[in-house]
């Protein structure tokens, strides 16, 4: 599992993004390898967490 960590980005207000919003930000990232599937539907994505200070993103990666 990765955990990849997002420093805070500058937002309307300096508000960080609800976990909702970036869950469907997500949702539009392609696959590298398979395109027509996001890295959402394709089970990668294990969770999202926004605080004020960052955006956390854990992955599973589909390779060993």
């Amino acid at each position: 599992m990765s955990v990849i960590a997002f420093p805070k980005a500058a937002s309307a207000r300096g508000a960080s993004p609800e976990d909702a919003q970036i869950w469907r930000w997500l949702e539009d990232v392609p696959d590298p390898e398979v395109p027509v599937v996001s890295v959402v539907d394709l089970g990668i994505v294990r969770d999202v967490a926004a605080s004020p200070d960052e955006t956390r993103v854990t992955i599973t990666p589909t390779y060993s």
